[in-house]
């Protein structure tokens, strides 16, 4: 049994871990800036801009979360979510919380009237591409994702 909330301020150094460890599982950890201090900024101000679920065991303890935001889309006139990290700690893998997780995010959507639901996959992460896909869910093809950092600005 688990349980799916939302984050509170007092997760933000849970989430700094989850950040962490996701990091280093798509091999990107010394890429992570953050801080607890820009997380609880971010995620907790009066306005916050990005959101998160915390997935908790029976013991209460954090096993995985979700960090999400919304955009716009010209196209629908209607807000997309986001779907910026997605984890569940390794051993509560295959045990259908991360469909319990997704199927969260998907309620999220609907509840805020969004148009769509996305978020990017590194190509070679084989198990979360058959998860979505396991959803219906189509890679855009058509679509480049460009990017400019910080010093490019």
């Amino acid at each position: 049994m688990i349980t799916i909330r939302k984050a509170e301020l007092k997760d933000a150094s849970t989430l700094l871990h989850f950040i962490t460890k996701i990091a280093e599982y798509e091999k990107l950890a010394h890429e992570v800036e953050n801080t607890v201090e820009k997380i609880e900024q971010r995620f907790f101000s009066e306005h916050p801009i990005v959101f998160a679920l915390i997935v908790e065991n029976e013991q209460k303890e954090a096993i995985g979360y979700a960090i999400y935001f919304f955009n716009y889309s010209t196209f629908t006139g209607d807000h997309g979510l986001y779907l910026e990290d997605f984890y569940i700690d390794e051993e509560y893998r295959h045990q259908g919380i991360g469909k319990q997780v997704f199927n969260e995010l998907i309620a999220i959507a609907k509840q805020k009237q969004c148009s769509r639901m996305e978020w990017s996959v590194l190509d070679w992460n084989t198990p979360a591409i058959q998860f979505y896909e396991s959803y219906d869910a189509r890679p855009l093809n058509e679509w480049i994702q460009y990017r400019l950092v910080r010093e490019q600005f």
